[in-house]
């Protein structure tokens, strides 16, 4: 499987540095989990982003904008298969909790 530069816990930690509540999901009290689907290349470079399950209100389209971002801070350690790099799909849970 593709790997975050760090390991599970920084690719959290970047994420939830970066991301932005979005205002209607705040107002309208929306919390809940966005499952984005991607692909990592054989290059460790992000692409095909689809959101899987959604809860609206601006936080689908937050949750792929970070995961976007990641293609221009960091470059992920692609899978591999028979220990050669290979493309492979994945899929990220991104929280929302209203605090």
């Amino acid at each position: 499987m593709p790997v975050f530069p760090g390991g599970t816990q920084s690719l959290y930690k970047y994420i939830y540095s970066n991301i932005k509540y979005p205002a209607e999901a705040r107002k309208n009290g929306v919390s809940g989990t966005v499952s984005v689907e991607f692909m990592v290349d054989e290059n460790g470079v992000l692409s095909d982003f689809l959101v899987v399950s959604g809860i609206g209100s601006g936080c689908d389209e937050e949750a792929i904008r970070v995961i976007k971002e990641m293609n221009i801070a960091h470059r992920w350690t692609p899978g591999k298969t028979n220990g050669e790099p290979v493309k492979a799909m994945f899929t990220l849970p991104v929280k929302f909790v209203l605090q």
